[in-house]
């Protein structure tokens, strides 16, 4: 894992099938863009976009007025059903408004506890990426006054309560009791494969 809080970049594209991995940015301050549906969508701070495994990509920083961005390349067999669709076919764009601070902490402990990486850390660091994406899209679909699926509002409790109990003794058990699961359910949300090749900047 390379931690990184990216100030400024060059324009990024990327062919269809490169990365195969989801990309999601949250620019933090400054200006960037996205190519989409072959315009050019600007973006503010606040706003962010995500790209799904093996799209093409087309992305960067405005010239004039760099963004402070932070980004994370993942992946997980409980990622798809979580963010329903959300990127694969198209750029996902989103602009954050009540949850924003909750998903900047939440990339900013991703970032911490994937600077010196220890097996010991994969459950604080699955955690911490579900509720950034479960902030995300809790805010979100707030703002397009779509319903929440049951199933997303019940993992963003879920992240919460390991997130408030990482540092103890939490149990599988206590875990899919907190989301409404059974424990046999429960880790197909969960599970998320840490490949030493993912970056979480």
């Amino acid at each position: 894992m390379r931690p990184l809080l990216s100030r400024s970049r060059a324009p990024r594209t990327r062919p269809a099938g490169f990365l195969r991995e989801y990309n999601l940015h949250l620019i933090i301050s400054g200006k960037g863009y996205v190519m989409a549906g072959g315009e050019r969508q600007e973006l503010p701070a606040g706003s962010g976009f995500l790209y799904g495994p093996g799209e093409s990509q087309d992305y960067g920083s405005d010239p004039n007025d760099p963004w402070n961005v932070r980004w994370v390349h993942f992946t997980g067999n409980w990622i798809e059903p979580l963010l329903g669709g959300k990127g694969l076919g198209e750029v996902w764009l989103f602009t954050l408004a009540q949850q924003r601070s909750r998903v900047e902490q939440a990339l900013e402990n991703l970032t911490r506890l994937s600077a010196a990486f220890e097996s010991a850390n994969e459950p604080a660091i699955s955690a911490a990426l579900y509720e950034a994406l479960a902030a995300l899209l809790h805010d979100a679909g707030r703002q397009r006054r779509l319903k929440g699926s049951g199933t997303r509002e019940k993992m963003f409790e879920a992240a919460d309560y390991i997130r408030r109990g990482c540092s103890g003794k939490l149990n599988l058990t206590s875990i899919a009791d907190k989301a409404g699961y059974s424990p046999h359910i429960l880790p197909v949300f969960f599970e998320m494969p840490l490949e030493s090749h993912r970056r979480i900047t």
